[in-house]
């Protein structure tokens, strides 16, 4: 990841994010039961390892980033999706 910054590459769900409870990607509630853990401690270990990134100018038509690790998605997969929107002048988001 570290090679994506210096090259002037934007963490996109960072700046409409707060601390790992929000951008934590992996393990997901799935891995539970298969490696015999609890919720707390899928939680404790959370981690960031699916990023979305952009250049300056593409992160500035970005309206909103996140992880989408909320309850809807605690049984989607062992990663929980990640998404950005974007808008540009002229594109009207659908309704």
């Amino acid at each position: 990841m570290s090679t994506f910054i210096t090259g002037q590459l934007m963490n996109l769900s960072r700046k409409f994010t707060n601390g790992m409870a929000h951008r934590g990607s992996f393990p997901g509630r799935v891995l539970g039961k298969v490696n015999q853990e609890t919720d707390q401690q899928l939680i404790d270990r959370l981690e960031r390892i699916d990023y979305i990134m952009a250049s300056s100018a593409m992160a500035l038509k970005c309206v909103d980033a996140r992880v989408m690790n909320g309850p809807e998605n605690w049984y989607l997969s062992d990663h929980y999706p990640v998404m950005a929107l974007f808008k540009d002048k002229g594109i009207q988001p659908e309704k």
